[in-house]
């Protein structure tokens, strides 16, 4: 048996069996704004739920028209360019 713990757990929930889509909607938005109130670390700004990161990152690359990447990437794709 393999120790590669790498995989991936993918959950369907019917949200009719929990009240409707609405209620799972109303329920899940109470639970971040309780987890988002909860009392932070000092060097804490702001707690994140799942993706929240990625989402700021991904529209402040939109915003800008740029990414951001290492300065070796950087020189290993000019010098693949190159070629």
């Amino acid at each position: 048996m393999a120790n590669n713990w790498s995989g991936h757990l993918v959950l369907a929930i019917d949200p009719d069996l929990l009240g409707g889509a609405s209620a799972v909607k109303t329920g899940v938005t109470q639970m971040i704004e309780k987890v988002k109130a909860t009392k932070k670390l000092p060097d804490v700004k702001e707690i994140l739920m799942p993706s929240e990161r990625g989402d700021k990152m991904t529209k402040q690359v939109l915003d800008s028209g740029e990414i951001e990447i290492e300065v070796n990437l950087y020189n290993e794709l000019k010098k693949a360019s190159e070629k």
